[in-house]
């Protein structure tokens, strides 16, 4: 039997109700926030993948769903093999 956790609540609850997406990437001694919101998960993995393509020091970039009281959840990530990782739950 799984128990579940509050975390795991908020986080479904942001899920259910998600409003966009913010993109987050990783250069190194560097950081990059995407703020301007992304109607929808396949917009954000498409946006990934071209920053990963134009910016070959960019490492990783993560996807978060927000909802609309501004509460973020990651959802997934890209690597440098534009290998889409989603999240487990």
């Amino acid at each position: 039997m799984k128990i579940e956790r509050a975390v795991d609540r908020y986080e479904r609850d942001i899920l259910k109700n998600v409003v966009s997406y913010t993109l987050c990437a990783f250069t190194p001694r560097a950081q990059w926030m995407r703020q301007p919101d992304i109607v929808s998960l396949g917009a954000a993995r498409e946006l990934a993948v071209r920053l990963l393509k134009d910016n070959p020091r960019m490492r990783t970039v993560m996807l978060y769903a927000a909802d609309q009281h501004d509460r973020h959840v990651m959802v997934g990530s890209y690597d440098r093999k534009l290998q889409y990782k989603p999240v487990e739950r």
